[in-house]
C-alpha cells in the first residue's frame, strides 16, 4: 500500500515538473504585464498550489488497475450511508479477533478516512493562507473538489476507462470536506506560505529583463553577422562585442543599437552618463557566455587529445556561465528595480527615453505661443 502511494507520488512529482515547466515563459509573460517583474510571492504560490494539484490528483485516480480484475461481475460503486466507515472498522477488527482504541486507530478503513482529511488540508490552508477566503467559501470549495473527484470516480474518469474502479463514497466527501476545514484551522500557523498581498509596481522607467534580453540579442545579432562577413580567429569574435556593447554606448552617451530600438540606453546609478571603465565592467559580468568564450576559445583551438583539460575548461565554463546568467538573468527578475549583479556592481541602470510620437504634417505643435500671435495675418 506505502509502494503504491509513493508511486502515485512519484507521478505527480513529474507531473508537476512537466506542468510547471510548460506554465514558467507564460507566467512571467503575465507577470511583466502587470506588475512589471516576476512577482515572487505569486510565483511561489502557485507553483505550490501546482505541486500539490498534481500530487493529490495522483494519489485520488492513480494507478489505474487491471480492467480485466475490476470491470467483470458485479461491482459497488456508491455508499450513500453517512460514517460507515465505523461500522467498517468494527466489522474489521471482528474479523482479525481485535479491540481497543489502538486497534480501531490502526485499522484499514481509520487509516483511509484519516488519509482523506489529510489529503484536503492543504487544500484549506492555500484558500485561507493564500488566496484571504473566508471558512464559507473554503467549506464550499472542500465540498465542490472532493464531489468533481467522487464524480470522477463513480463516471470511470468520465468514460475513459472502462468502468468504475473506485467506489463513490459519501464518507470520502465528510473528510474530505473535513480536511478542507481543518487545514482552514491551521493555515495562520503555515507561516512559509506567504499572503498574496497587493503586488508592489515596479519602479518608474525600469527597464525590465524581457527588454534587456531582447536589447542583448540585437546587439549580438550585429556583432554575428560583422564577424561572420569579416572573419577572423576565434578571440576576434569579442571585438564587434565589445564595439556595440561597449565603445557604441560609450561614444552615444548610453545608447547600444539594441537599446535604441528598445527605448532604452545604459547609464549611471544616478543618471549621468556611464564611463568607459564602468561599461567594460558591466559588460565583462553580464555576458556570461563571453567569459565562457574566452575560457574555452584556447581549448576549441588547442588539442583535442588532451581530454582531461578539455573537460575541466567545459566544466569551469559551465559553472561561471550558470552563476553569471544566475545573477545577471535571473536575480534581477524578482526586484523592483530589476537590476542583477553586473549592473549593482559597475554602478549602471537602463533607463527608458520616451520619444515624442511623430506629429502628422500639417498639425506639427508650435510650442512658442509668440509665434501663433506672428503668423496671425492682421488688419
Amino acid at each position: 500500500m506505502i509502494a503504491t502511494y509513493l508511486g502515485s507520488v512519484r507521478t505527480g512529482l513529474l507531473l508537476f515538473l512537466g506542468i510547471g515547466f510548460a506554465l514558467l515563459l507564460p507566467m512571467a509573460a503575465v507577470h511583466y504585464r502587470r506588475y512589471g517583474r516576476l512577482e515572487p510571492r505569486r510565483a511561489l504560490v502557485l507553483y505550490a498550489f501546482l505541486a500539490y494539484a498534481a500530487i493529490a490528483i495522483s494519489l485520488v485516480f492513480l494507478p489505474f488497475p487491471d480492467p480485466v480484475k475490476v470491470c467483470t461481475g458485479v461491482q459497488q460503486t456508491t455508499q450513500f450511508t453517512p460514517f460507515q466507515f465505523i461500522a467498517d472498522i468494527q466489522a474489521e477488527l471482528a474479523k482479525h479477533n481485535r479491540s481497543g482504541l489502538l486497534a480501531g486507530l490502526t485499522s484499514k478503513s481509520m487509516l483511509s478516512f484519516a488519509f482523506n482529511i489529510a489529503l484536503f488540508a492543504p487544500l484549506g490552508v492555500f484558500l485561507r493562507r493564500a488566496f484571504g477566503k473566508g471558512l464559507r467559501t473554503t467549506a464550499a470549495a472542500g465540498l465542490g473538489v472532493s464531489l468533481a473527484f467522487e464524480l470522477t470516480q463513480l463516471t470511470g474518469n468520465w468514460g475513459l476507462y472502462p468502468c468504475a474502479y473506485r467506489l463513490f463514497d459519501v464518507d470520502d466527501l465528510i473528510a474530505n470536506t473535513g480536511g478542507t476545514l481543518l487545514g482552514f484551522a491551521l493555515a495562520p500557523l503555515v507561516i512559509v506560505l506567504p499572503k498574496l498581498a497587493p503586488a508592489v509596481p515596479v519602479f518608474a522607467d525600469t527597464v525590465g529583463v524581457p527588454r534587456k534580453l531582447a536589447a542583448l540579442a540585437v546587439d549580438l545579432l550585429l556583432s554575428g553577422m560583422f564577424f561572420l562577413t569579416t572573419g577572423g580567429g576565434a578571440l576576434v569574435a569579442l571585438a564587434p562585442v565589445l564595439l556595440t556593447r561597449v565603445v557604441v554606448p560609450w561614444l552615444t552617451r548610453g545608447w547600444t543599437p539594441g537599446g535604441y530600438l528598445l527605448g532604452y540606453r545604459v547609464r549611471r546609478g544616478d543618471g549621468s552618463p556611464a564611463g568607459l571603465f564602468r561599461l567594460a565592467g558591466r559588460e565583462a559580468l553580464e555576458l556570461p557566455g563571453l567569459w565562457c568564450f574566452v575560457l574555452i576559445a584556447p581549448v576549441l583551438t588547442g588539442d583535442w587529445s588532451d581530454n582531461l583539460r578539455v573537460l575541466t575548461a567545459l566544466a569551469l565554463c559551465a559553472v561561471l556561465g550558470l552563476v553569471l546568467a544566475y545573477g545577471a538573468l535571473v536575480a534581477p527578475m524578482f526586484r523592483r528595480d530589476q537590476l542583477g549583479w553586473p549592473e549593482r556592481i559597475s554602478g549602471t541602470k537602463g533607463v527608458r527615453v520616451r520619444r515624442r510620437p511623430v506629429q502628422p504634417i500639417g498639425q506639427e505643435r508650435i510650442e512658442d505661443p509668440d509665434s501663433v500671435r506672428r503668423l496671425t495675418p492682421t488688419g
